[in-house]
């Protein structure tokens, strides 16, 4: 019955976001039709902005015929609408139960637990302040014996007594947990300000009592292996290295994978001096007692807030006639990266090169960063004047005057801030691949990603700076945004589409890409479907070549990763949230609907 549902939040613990079923093929897709929809309570509304926090990003679970989904709250819309776990008719999208929640329901979506041995499936979420609860699977009532009165805090622990109690506001388990036998398996965002504030460790508790089993701190602490990269007290209260998206479980080794992000404060680091292990890593646990087995930092001494914010993915990679269990990051900086899952080795070589320095005292950048040999950067990485956008005689004059006040311009990746120049940057912030599930077909060799191509001025000694762009039009060449098929038997592109329209363009900008958030999922039957972009699209591609078979206007932007399953009614569904209110668009329309497809 799990090949039929979407059981794990990348439909298997992997996450390959890969569904066997193959019922809507890509000769059939163009006939999808909007088969029911779902609306949790917010409504819809325009030129508002929800708030990091509060934003419908779920990607539901269907397990034994059963939806569940969580829900935010609404305190620009609605103050009174309570935040929710969900159980619906995967069919029609009724209402089977809801739990309301006391506080504000954090991540994008749940994670469901068997159970076993007398103890009922259940269903864990987060909450406000760092919580973890969990409600019965079957009856959504809250399990009062998990933690104190039904909830653990996640939180105590991880703050050092100079650590403001502010602190606790900001701290959350921002994800879906990992589930591996009866471990309940959290990771952490507590911010990037400080020190001091509290570390972003990653804890495993029992799914019955709630009991603590066992940390890894991300930060290490005196006594940890790496703690010497945090020269004299550096190391101490050092907020950040957050686990921002869902870690990735290979559970028949028991291995975890988290891609981890950035060292704290993200843009200064006269106070980190060190190469700041595990920020900017991919490590593997061993997920039964939280032991590394191995690591590998993909940004040294990150001044960029390049975040491996996207989930590592379990791919199979067949080379010199070896088949090989892999697994891939990517992530905000754009590259992609393949290692042995067992032993950490890359599967393609890897090269430390020299990279430009600073001119900002106190903030030095590393001398080296690693790039691999293959697969080349997910679209630009730097920029001439050639790629100057001339789409209107007014953007065209613009950018001119833009780029000849900001010389050097662009001077490509791991650029630091510099004290009397600005530069042009397509790294960290909303560029290349954010949070965006990757998706992999195990039949083609295929690893789907979708990314942004958003480029922005950083100003001397600024953090980030303001978007290159004219009244939201951006002054580098299109696409604005992608979908790209990286062949991981090769290492090579294997094809990339323009992913979505620059409605505000009108017809000069349809194919030209729009910037996204959110995954794409792939089928056995050769179909990718991907939302995600900011002109509120739900569209499916041909795997194999990249063209697009369908696309579908929703009320808002579809900002989460999608899911299909078999009904119990034998048709396919193929389901994604439409709400918009992310970064990509704020002022945009705002919705509250669950939407359903399948065909006729």
């Amino acid at each position: 019955m799990a090949q039929q549902g979407w059981p794990n939040y990348g439909h298997d613990p992997g996450p390959a976001d890969y569904s066997p079923l193959h019922q809507i093929t890509t000769k059939n897709v163009s006939q999808l039709r909007q088969a029911w929809v779902y609306h949790y309570g917010a409504g819809d509304s325009k030129g508002g902005f929800l708030g990091l926090d509060y934003r419908f990003e779920v990607t539901p679970l269907v397990i034994n015929d059963v939806m569940y989904i969580s829900t935010p709250t609404a305190p620009k819309r609605q103050p009174s609408l309570k935040s929710a776990i969900v159980a619906l008719q995967p069919e029609t999208g009724k209402v089977i139960w809801k739990y309301e929640s006391p506080a504000n329901i954090h991540g994008r979506g749940v994670a469901y637990w068997p159970g076993g041995h007398g103890t009922d499936p259940r269903i864990f979420f987060a909450t406000d302040g760092g919580y973890l609860s969990a409600v019965d699977a079957k009856t959504g009532e809250l399990v009062i014996s998990f933690g104190v009165d039904g909830r653990v805090d996640a939180y105590a622990g991880v703050a050092g007594p100079d650590v403001s109690p502010v602190w606790r506001t900001r701290y959350t388990v921002p994800n879906p947990v990992t589930i591996y036998r009866d471990l309940v398996i959290t990771g952490a965002r507590p911010g990037e300000l400080g020190p001091p504030g509290p570390r972003g460790d990653i804890r495993a508790w029992d799914a019955r009592s709630g009991a603590l089993v066992w940390t890894f701190h991300t930060v290490p602490q005196p006594g940890d292996a790496n703690h010497d990269t945090w020269p004299g007290d550096s190391w101490k209260d050092r907020t950040g290295v957050n686990m921002w998206s869902v870690m990735t479980l290979d559970s028949n080794r028991g291995i975890l994978f988290a891609g981890l992000g950035s060292a704290s404060p993200d843009a200064e680091g006269a106070g980190r001096p060190g190469p700041d292990l595990y920020s900017d890593s991919l490590v593997a646990l061993d997920a039964a007692t939280g032991k590394l087995l191995w690591y590998h930092q993909l940004v040294h001494h990150d001044l960029w807030d390049l975040d491996l914010s996207t989930p590592p993915a379990l791919v199979t990679v067949k080379k010199d006639g070896k088949t090989i269990p892999a697994v891939a990051q990517t992530g905000k900086l754009g590259y992609v990266f393949f290692f042995n899952r067992v032993n950490g080795d890359p599967i393609y070589p890897i090269v430390e090169t020299p990279m430009p320095t600073s001119d900002v005292a106190n903030n030095p950048a590393w001398p080296t960063q690693p790039i691999p040999s293959t697969p080349p950067h997910l679209g630009p990485i730097s920029m001439t004047r050639a790629d100057l956008d001339t789409v209107t005689p007014q953007l065209a004059a613009y950018c001119t005057k833009v780029w000849n006040t900001s010389h050097p311009a662009s001077l490509g990746p791991y650029t630091p801030a510099l004290t009397n120049e600005a530069t042009i940057s397509f790294q960290g912030g909303l560029s290349s691949v954010n949070w965006n599930h990757p998706s992999f077909d195990p039949k083609l060799g295929y690893l789907f990603i979708n990314f942004s191509n958003n480029g922005g001025m950083r100003s001397p000694q600024k953090r980030f700076g303001t978007a290159f762009s004219l009244n939201g039009v951006p002054c580098y060449a299109p696409p604005w945004g992608e979908l790209a098929a990286v062949n991981v038997n090769t290492g090579k592109i294997a094809w990339t589409t323009p992913l979505g329209n620059w409605t505000s363009l009108g017809a000069q900008g349809i194919g030209r890409g729009a910037f996204n958030l959110g995954g794409n999922i792939a089928t056995a039957a050769g179909v990718i479907f991907v939302a995600a972009t900011a002109d509120h699209t739900f569209r499916a591609f041909d795997a194999e070549t990249g063209k697009q078979l369908w696309a579908t206007e929703m009320p808002a932007g579809g900002h989460a990763t999608p899911i299909t399953y078999m009904g119990h009614n034998g048709k396919q569904y193929v389901v994604v949230v439409a709400a918009g209110g992310t970064a990509i668009e704020r002022g945009g329309e705002l919705s509250d609907a669950l939407m359903a497809f399948a065909l006729p």
